[in-house]
């Protein structure tokens, strides 16, 4: 190909050779050769077309792409796919009256402004014979007419009619797939047959149906388990479907929009439950979108394992599993600290058990030497005591009055001590079980009568009136040795304790099933803090009698264990300088 531009230089496009400017009058050639180091060079030394434009820049058709031409500079930009041209083989290059070139190539026609240099491609779908052209085959004809050959024809172009569209079709939906099968329309027969729910998927007999036409539904309801689908969608009153592109969005899964191109579908696996809106929009083969979208809303059922209900009952059961690993926790943890106590009391018990061991060998111990010092003790006090009696008894001179008050405090001492040591002697064969209980049934009148007999004379050295009223052939049943010393025991401590020129009285009752034997002075009393400690082996609590008696501290706490091992139990009431009522209860017997 080749031009002569408006400074008369003729310019030359060869197939191989690059661009040539040959200088008429001196004929001579500057040549303009691709160099691939150099991106502004020719884009390639086969030069298809040349034109030049009215401000005498040219615009070069190469087989590598459209070259703009500035020969000031000796410069080439480059314009291809990149730029939006169809292909890059150009083989013709024709000017229209709106500033545009138009391009044929071996991908159909291109118009390209030189104005902003933008593109709008034609091809077999716009009326083309072929989407190929032939290089040399174009030409622009008087009446503005464009004319390009290609392979199967000639194309005329007027490119004062050809305009933009500006309307754009609306999209529908066109069908719906669910696991890779089409949903096709409930037949009219069944549907006469039974009321089915709106915009829900029917299945009858394995199969799936819509309640109506896809394109004219709203809104669809699908079961968790149709989460797998795909929809497909069309532009209506489109003349070039093929050149129609699409975008779509499915709200509440996507933030923006899918251009998609010319494809008219999309599908979606494994959704979520849940409400989506399904939008889809088409623009015109001049790129101009719609501005109306279809809708569609679907909702996915949740499945049952989603449902409130299963919830809750997960919930409970997750409370129940919380609550027993709880249990369990405790449970081994409490385990751990009793074993753990359990060990230690153990330990314990086996240092007390040694313990108990040593101190029942030291009291064994122990007892049998108080034992052997009392029995000891008492056989030379017991003849001693004789003495000290047989010596108060015999005929003494009153001269020797002095002797004789000497030998009487010799026997009150050898008596205390023969007293303490009984007592002593009475106690530890009671501490040591050695003292066994053998309850019979007996006379106790009988018994207080001799007791009473026994104190009479020490209550009449001291003038002390001894009274009692209580019938003959009251029977009591329990140890007749114990219950006699407890009653020895409590009027020796009335005679003790009471005056001169007062009265001790002795009274048995019965109540119900049991005997109350009481016996009433009217000595010195006990104070109220003093009565807390008379059965108290652990504490030392002795009084003297009103004459000078002395005790030994045992006889309360003896007459109380007898009480308590016949059943009975002690009655004790005193007022300081007012009197005492000493006393106990024990069971009564069958006897006349």
């Amino acid at each position: 190909s080749y031009i002569q531009d408006q400074k008369g230089f003729l310019w030359l496009g060869t197939y191989g050779g690059g661009l040539s400017k040959m200088d008429i009058d001196k004929e001579t050639f500057t040549n303009y050769l691709h160099d691939p180091d150099n991106p502004e060079s020719i884009s390639d030394n086969v030069a298809f077309s040349i034109y030049e434009d009215s401000d005498g820049t040219f615009w070069i058709g190469t087989n590598n792409g459209l070259d703009h031409f500035e020969p000031e500079t000796g410069k080439f930009r480059r314009y291809g796919l990149d730029e939006g041209l169809p292909n890059e083989v150009i083989y013709g290059i024709l000017p229209d009256n709106q500033n545009n070139i138009w391009l044929s190539t071996n991908l159909g026609i291109s118009r390209f402004s030189l104005t902003d240099f933008l593109t709008k491609n034609f091809n077999v779908n716009d009326g083309l014979q072929s989407n190929e052209f032939n290089g040399g085959a174009y030409h622009k004809g008087y009446s503005g007419k464009l004319y390009f050959g290609g392979v199967y024809g000639l194309n005329i172009i007027e490119p004062e009619k050809i305009t933009s569209l500006e309307d754009v079709s609306e999209v529908l939906i066109t069908k719906l797939e669910i696991l890779g099968r089409e949903i096709p329309i409930l037949p009219p027969s069944e549907k006469q047959q039974q009321d089915y729910p709106a915009n829900t998927i029917i299945e009858l007999e394995g199969n799936l149906f819509l309640p109506e036409n896809i394109s004219f539904l709203k809104e669809i309801v699908l079961d968790y388990k149709y989460r797998f689908f795909s929809i497909e969608f069309s532009a209506l009153n489109n003349p070039v479907s093929e050149k129609t592109s699409y975008a779509y969005q499915m709200e509440n899964l996507e933030d923006e929009w899918n251009f998609s191109g010319e494809r008219n579908y999309v599908s979606y696996a494994n959704m979520r439950s849940g409400t989506y809106n399904f939008k889809v929009k088409a623009s015109n083969p001049d790129g101009i979108w719609s501005d109306m979208v279809t809708e569609l809303k679907i909702t996915i059922t949740p499945p049952f394992w989603e449902r409130w209900w299963f919830i809750i009952i997960e919930a409970i059961i997750a409370a129940i599993l919380a609550f027993f690993i709880y249990r369990y926790l405790v449970k081994v943890r409490t385990n751990k600290i009793l074993r753990i106590q359990n060990e230690r009391i153990n330990r314990i018990n086996r240092k007390l058990a040694e313990s108990e061991k040593n101190l029942k060998e030291i009291n064994a111990t122990k007892d049998k030497f108080f034992s052997i010092i009392s029995h000891d003790l008492k056989n030379p006090l017991t003849s001693l005591l004789s003495i000290s009696e047989s010596m108060l008894e015999a005929d003494i001179n009153p001269e020797e009055e002095e002797k004789l008050s000497g030998i009487r405090n010799i026997h009150e001492s050898i008596r205390q001590i023969h007293n303490l040591l009984e007592n002593l002697l009475t106690w530890s064969r009671s501490q040591t079980g050695r003292l066994k209980y053998e309850p019979v049934n007996f006379n106790l009148s009988k018994l207080v009568e001799i007791n009473l007999n026994l104190h009479r004379l020490p209550a009449e050295k001291k003038d002390i009136k001894l009274t009692w009223e209580f019938p003959e052939g009251i029977y009591a049943y329990g140890d007749r040795d114990m219950i006699n010393m407890v009653i020895r025991n409590l009027l020796n401590n009335a005679v003790k304790f009471t005056s001169t020129g007062r009265t001790i009285d002795v009274d048995v009752k019965k109540e119900n099933s049991s005997l109350q034997i009481l016996i009433k002075d009217e000595g010195t009393g006990i104070s109220g803090e003093d009565l807390d400690k008379l059965f108290r082996i652990d504490v030392k609590f002795k009084t003297t009698g009103t004459a000078g008696e002395k005790g030994t501290g045992l006889g309360l706490i003896l007459c109380k264990e007898f009480v308590e091992k016949n059943g009975g139990e002690m009655i004790v009431e005193s007022e300081l300088n007012k009197g005492s009522v000493f006393g106990f209860t024990i069971p009564a017997g069958k006897g006349e």
